[in-house]
C-alpha cells in the first residue's frame, strides 16, 4: 500500500442545480412533529437504509467496486445521480429525501411519525481516502472462510495501528454528521432514530468497547472524548442540523433536533446501542448495535457472553414494556440470518441463540424486527420446521412477527436506490386480540431507476405484490402467519417457478434488471436457484441453510417434483385404472351374450385374453 500525502482529505466541492430544487422542495412540504396521542389509529413511519453517502463521488477518491469495472465513480462525467457499482453521491441523497417528503405529505396530514435509519449511512472504506490499496475488511467471508477470515483480520489490525486511524475516524464522523443533517433538514420535527453499521465505524466491522468493563447501572462517568469511535458517532449524531456541514438548511434557520442526547451517553458510549419511546411511551423503539454480533467483529470482547452489556439492556427495556402493558419494535443493521448473496453466517451462534431466546420469551410485546445491511428488498420467518428447543439454534424459531430487511439508498450493488413508507397502527378491524395493539399494516416501496436518470415513483404496495397473504394482512397486519403462507406459496408450480418467487425476486434489487446472480427482474432461476431461495428465508446459521438444502435435495420437492407434479401422476394412474376396468368389462359381456361364445380350439395361447382363459 502506498501513503497517500493528504493526511485529512476533503471533497472536492462541486456545482450541484439538484441540491437547490431538493431543498425548495423540502421546505415547501415541512410539517409538524409526531402525534403524541395514545390513539394513533394508522400513520407512517419512513424506514432508510444504507445511504452509504460518498462526498467524494466523481473525484479520484471515490469508493468504487471492484466487480463494475466500468463504473465511473472517480470520473469527472460520473453520473449526476449515481451509477450501479458507485456509492451515492450528494445528489441522489437530496432526490431520495426529496421524495420522501412528497410522498409523505401526500399520504399523512402531517410529517412521518418517525424515521428510521436502519445503518451504513457512510461510504464504504474510508481509510482509503488515506492509503491506497486493496481492503479486504469487509469481505463477506470473513468469519465464514478461514483463509478470508485471516487476510481481513490482518487487514483490520493493519489499519488500527496506522498513523491514519484517528484520522480516518475523524473523517468518518464528518461524513456522518453531513449525510444526517441532510435527513434532518428534510424532517427537522421528526424523531429519526439510527442504528450503527459496520461502515459507520473505521475500520469496517471494528469497535473499541471503552466501557465494557462498566456494567449498566455504574456510577462511572462515560464521555465521548475517551469512547473511541463510538464517541465519534456520538458527538455527530447529537448535534442539530445547523451544524458546519449542512446540505440543506432548515427553513426558519432554527437547529432540527439531534439524533441522540446526553440521556443516550450511558448505552451509547457503553455499546452503541439506546431506545425511543414514542406516542406517549405506548410504543418503544429498540436500536441495537448487532455489529458486536457479527462473525466479522474485531475487537476482542471483554464481556463474551453480552459484548456492550446490550443483551441484558435488552431484556430489561422489554420487560419494562410487558409490566406496562405496551409494545416494542426492534430495529438494527446486520440481521441475525444468513445473506442472500453468498448464504454467509451473519452473526456468531451463541449470540443468534441469545437473541432468538430473548425475542421468543417476549414475543407478544414485539410488533417488528427492522435490519438492513443486504441492500436487497428482503424479509426472513420462522417456518416451524426445527424443535422449539433445539440449540445450537440452526433455523430461524416461530416467532410472532417475521424479520423485515430494507433495501438501500446506494445503487452500489447493481440495485435500484429505494426506500420505504410504512404503514402502522392501533386496531382498525383485526381479531379482537389485536385490537389494542400496535401492527404494521403495510407498506409502500418507492424507487429510482438509475439508468433513466432521477426519477422517482413507488415501486409496490406489499399487499397487493402479495396477494396470497392480503386477507391474512388486512385482519392482523405483518404477522408470521402471512409470511410462511407467502414462501410456501413459493414452491414450484407443476415443475416451474412459482409466480409469488417471480414476484419477490423482480423487487429484490428495487426493480433492477439483474447483477450477475440469482437476483433481479430478468434472471432466470434454475430448481437449485429456487432451493437456495426457499432455505434462505427461513436459516438462521449457515450449517442450517446446508441442512434445508441437502433435505429439499434427497425430497419430492426437487427439481420441480412438487405436491401438484405427485398429485398429477396419481390422478392418471387412476384414470389409467378404470379405462382398463372398463374396456375388460365390455369385453366380457360380451362374450357371455347369447351366440357371442367364441371358438378358441384354433387359437394361440399367447392371443388368449385373461378373460377367457
Amino acid at each position: 500500500r502506498t501513503s497517500r500525502s493528504l493526511p485529512r482529505p476533503r471533497p472536492r466541492q462541486r456545482t450541484n442545480p439538484l441540491a437547490t430544487d431538493a431543498v425548495n422542495g423540502v421546505q415547501d412540504f415541512h410539517r409538524s412533529g409526531m402525534d403524541e396521542t395514545n390513539n394513533v389509529g394508522e400513520q407512517y413511519f419512513l424506514w432508510l437504509s444504507d445511504i452509504h453517502f460518498d462526498p467524494y463521488y466523481s473525484t479520484s477518491q471515490a469508493f468504487k467496486a471492484d466487480y463494475y469495472p466500468n463504473a465511473k465513480c472517480k470520473s469527472d462525467d460520473a453520473a449526476y445521480i449515481g451509477s450501479y457499482g458507485c456509492d451515492s453521491p450528494r445528489s441522489l441523497v437530496l432526490a431520495a429525501l426529496e421524495h420522501a417528503v412528497n410522498v409523505t405529505a401526500a399520504r399523512t396530514p402531517s410529517s412521518p411519525s418517525f424515521v428510521v435509519v436502519t445503518g451504513d449511512i457512510i461510504r464504504h472504506e474510508v481509510d482509503q481516502l488515506f492509503v491506497e490499496g486493496q481492503f479486504n475488511e469487509g469481505d463477506e467471508g470473513r468469519g465464514n472462510d478461514e483463509n478470508a477470515t485471516s487476510a481481513s483480520n490482518l487487514a483490520v489490525e493493519e489499519a488500527v495501528e496506522s498513523w491514519y486511524h484517528d484520522p480516518a475516524m475523524v473523517v468518518a464522523g464528518e461524513i456522518l454528521q453531513d449525510a444526517v443533517s441532510m435527513v434532518k433538514s428534510a424532517f427537522p420535527e421528526t424523531e429519526i432514530i439510527f442504528s450503527n453499521g459496520n461502515n459507520d465505524v473505521v475500520p469496517d466491522y471494528y469497535l473499541q468497547l471503552e466501557y465494557e468493563d462498566e456494567p449498566l447501572g455504574s456510577t462511572t462517568l462515560l464521555t465521548s472524548e475517551s469512547a473511541g469511535m463510538l464517541g465519534v458517532i456520538f458527538n455527530a449524531l447529537s448535534k442539530g442540523a445547523d451544524s458546519t456541514t449542512i446540505s440543506m438548511e432548515h427553513p426558519d434557520g432554527a437547529s432540527a433536533k439531534a439524533i441522540l442526547t446526553p440521556d443516550d451517553q450511558s448505552t451509547f458510549l457503553r455499546g452503541g446501542y439506546y431506545s425511543r419511546d414514542l406516542h406517549n411511551g405506548t410504543l418503544t423503539v429498540l436500536s441495537l448495535n448487532t455489529v458486536l454480533y457479527t462473525v466479522n467483529f474485531m475487537e476482542e470482547r471483554k464481556n463474551e457472553d453480552d459484548p456492550g452489556w446490550q443483551f441484558s439492556w435488552m431484556r430489561s427495556i422489554l420487560s419494562h414494556c410487558r409490566e406496562k402493558g405496551t409494545q416494542a419494535m426492534i430495529m438494527g443493521h446486520i440481521s441475525p440470518t444468513v445473506g442472500s448473496f453468498r448464504h454467509h453466517q451473519l452473526w456468531k451462534d451463541r449470540y443468534l441463540q441469545t437473541y432468538y431466546d430473548i425475542v421468543k420469551e417476549y414475543d407478544e410485546v414485539i410488533i417488528a424486527q427492522l435490519f438492513g445491511h443486504l441492500h436487497s428488498d428482503e424479509f426472513r420467518v420462522g417456518l416451524g420446521g426445527e424443535s422449539e428447543s433445539a440449540a445450537p439454534i440452526s433455523m430461524i424459531p416461530l416467532m410472532s412477527t417475521p424479520i423485515l430487511l430494507g433495501p438501500s439508498v446506494t445503487p452500489l450493488h447493481g440495485n435500484n436506490p429505494s426506500f420505504r413508507l410504512v404503514n402502522y397502527g392501533l386496531g382498525g378491524g383485526g381479531s379482537e386480540s389485536n385490537n389494542m395493539k400496535y401492527r404494521i399494516l403495510d407498506y409502500d416501496s418507492h424507487y429510482c431507476d438509475i439508468e433513466a436518470g432521477n426519477y422517482w415513483s413507488k415501486l409496490y404496495t406489499f399487499s397487493e405484490a402479495y396477494t396470497v397473504a392480503s386477507d391474512i394482512i388486512k385482519k392482523d397486519g405483518f404477522t408470521s402467519e402471512a409470511f410462511v403462507t407467502i414462501v410456501k406459496s413459493m414452491e414450484d408450480k407443476w415443475g416451474k417457478e412459482s409466480s409469488v418467487l417471480k414476484t419477490f425476486r423482480s423487487y429484490q434489487l428495487s426493480g433492477a434488471g439483474g447483477n450477475g446472480g440469482s437476483q433481479g427482474a430478468n434472471v432466470n432461476c434454475d430448481p437449485q436457484c429456487r432451493d437456495e431461495f426457499l432455505c434462505t428465508f427461513q436459516a438462521a446459521t449457515r450449517s442450517g441453510y446446508d441442512e434445508c438444502l441437502l433435505e429439499r435435495k434427497h425430497s419430492w420437492k426437487r427439481d420441480g417434483r412438487s405436491i401438484f407434479g405427485v398429485v398429477g401422476a396419481v390422478m392418471f394412474g387412476i384414470i389409467l385404472t378404470i379405462f382398463v376396468i372398463i374396456r375388460r368389462g365390455k369385453k366380457r359381456r360380451h362374450y357371455e351374450s347369447p351366440g357371442s361364445v367364441p371358438d378358441v380350439s384354433n387359437l394361440e395361447v399367447d392371443e388368449l385374453d385373461e378373460d377367457v382363459i
